[in-house]
């Protein structure tokens, strides 16, 4: 089953081009290809919900089926059957259709033989395949000078990421011989005992590793200071867009959870991660509340998201990282594929006749928001959700979780006509459900990192009371001295995150138009060759 959720979508392009000619016949194959290959990754998760330690084969070529395999799959399957199936009525007639179908039935095949492997060779493989269907993905539009710019981006960035994740293999295999993923506490053993040779002396190999691995994770995630590549990308197709949250944008969280027993021994990993991932997240995450296109903003929130992400793996909440990867990736596809709606809506509601807004909630309303959904939670951690508590360091995400949920019934207090008894309620049932769901996952993919390092105090709980503060900022309105501060920062950073096309690229694009002159004959001999 795991082979043919493989190769499924790779071999039914093969027999598209075989059997049809049309673009939108060859995208139903593909398209019933990637669903049957769906259909076989629910059948392992069967088969892994009976037997939890999953199944492997061995040998350099094996695939291996656990739990986390099993998620991964059911992620990549089922949002590239997505937009697939967008893109039948989307690309519709569109020469770039064809492309896509092609590009994007390739990449799936790649991306799940990246999580299927069992071996570090193949894994390595499988990741490098993933680049290069990004990097086609990206292009998609690259006659235009901002597509060709975002793939630039792309391209230094993946070469940057790539080159240090080819290289921890190297040291990995250099230190620990043949590298079974089934069997890496064997490896990160060996890593612990092996020295690097240097000019001056010798390097211990495990910190070196592991800072590989962080800056491979980032640069594929769009973390500082290569985030900019992502922002670039918004020329894409809308298809397009959503199939990157596939397991290719955010295959850098998947990379540090399967890796986990390498990234995590010793503190050069995990700090390295919580570093990037915490400062991407901010900077990101205030980006996108600037810009005044949608798909930048959604460019924006997902480099910030995946910043979380990074953060998550680097406190040890791995179970959350996975949530938040799965999680984010569903949401923000169907956000990317729903972007027109979302400019029709505000469309709409810019014509429509303005209705007096609410007041701003009062402080005592704030504090109440508070202090229920912090009860709720700690209810559900204290009864049901314990095993959420499982995983090191995962009362960083549950407090930014919290932090959301009083941002967010802040802004329904204001923005909406909810009754207040209603959004008490939805804050309250939020928070203890995102702890049931990180109990839930946590206890379906049975992680073990282990890891013989714990990220002390002094990190986390700096990064704890950042989430109470961006809680306090954001549920403060637009009023008092927040509001002042936002409105003196909006214009550097909308100027900040806007994307500017290199001088070269934009003379290139230049020369290719032709001079008012001449632009009769060549629309006369373009008509004659039509």
């Amino acid at each position: 089953m795991i082979t043919f959720a493989v190769a499924a979508p790779a071999l039914s392009l093969v027999l598209a081009q075989i059997v049809a000619r049309r673009a939108g016949l060859v995208g139903r194959i593909c398209l019933a290809g990637v669903t049957l290959a769906f259909a076989a990754a629910i059948g392992l998760l069967a088969r892994v919900l009976i037997a939890p330690g999953g199944a492997s084969a061995a040998g350099p070529l094996a695939l291996h089926a656990d739990r986390l395999t099993v998620a991964m799959l059911l992620l990549v399957l089922g949002v590239s059957a997505l937009a697939q199936a967008y893109a039948l009525r989307n690309l519709a007639g569109s020469p770039q259709q064809s492309r896509f179908v092609r590009t994007t039935a390739l990449t799936t095949s790649a991306v799940a033989l990246t999580v299927s492997a069992a071996h570090l060779l193949l894994l390595l493989v499988g990741w490098e395949l993933t680049s290069l269907g990004l990097l086609a993905i990206v292009g998609q539009r690259r006659e235009l000078p901002l597509a060709r710019e975002g793939l630039r981006r792309a391209a230094r960035s993946l070469l940057l990421g790539d080159g240090a994740l080819l290289l921890a293999g190297a040291l990995i295999w250099r230190s620990a011989g043949d590298v079974s993923l089934v069997h890496l506490h064997r490896v990160a053993l060996a890593l612990a005992h092996a020295k690097l040779p240097i000019l001056v002396g010798t390097l211990p190999a495990a910190p070196c590793v592991a800072a590989l691995l962080t800056v491979a994770a980032a640069a594929r995630a769009a973390q500082l200071p290569r985030q900019s590549w992502l922002a670039a990308t918004v020329t894409t197709p809308t298809p397009a867009s959503a199939m990157l949250h596939a397991g290719l944008v955010n295959a850098g969280g998947f990379l540090l959870v399967r890796l986990a027993p390498v990234f995590a021994d010793g503190p050069t990993g995990p700090v390295l991660a919580v570093t990037i991932g915490l400062a991407t997240a901010l900077y990101g995450g205030t980006l996108s509340l600037s810009r005044p296109d949608v798909k930048g903003s959604l460019a924006q929130s997902t480099s910030a998201q995946m910043g979380f992400m990074l953060m998550a793996c680097g406190v040890g909440a791995y179970a959350a990282a996975i949530v938040h990867l799965i999680g984010h990736g569903l949401y923000k596809a169907s956000a990317f594929l729903g972007a027109d709606g979302a400019v029709a809506a505000q469309t709409a509601k810019r014509s429509a006749p303005a209705l007096p807004s609410a007041p701003a909630p009062r402080r005592g309303t704030l504090v109440a928001v508070a202090a229920l959904s912090a009860a709720a939670m700690a209810a559900a951690l204290a009864s049901f959700a314990h095993a959420a508590l499982a995983d090191r360091g995962a009362i960083v995400p549950l407090a930014f979780a919290w932090a959301a949920a009083v941002t967010v019934s802040s802004g329904l207090l204001t923005g909406s006509r909810l009754p207040r008894a209603a959004v008490l309620l939805l804050a309250t049932a939020a928070s203890a459900a995102y702890a049931g769901l990180l109990a839930l996952l946590t206890a379906y993919l049975h992680l073990a990192a282990g890891s013989t390092y714990t990220l002390p105090l002094t990190l986390t709980l700096p990064i704890i009371a950042l989430a109470f503060l961006a809680a306090w900022a954001l549920a403060a309105g637009a009023t008092g001295l927040v509001g002042q501060l936002r409105a003196r920062l909006y214009p550097y950073l909308l100027d900040l995150g806007s994307v500017r096309i290199r001088p070269v690229a934009v003379a290139s694009a230049r020369a290719g138009l032709a001079r008012p002159a001449e632009q009769p004959a060549r629309l006369a001999e373009q008509g004659a060759a039509a």
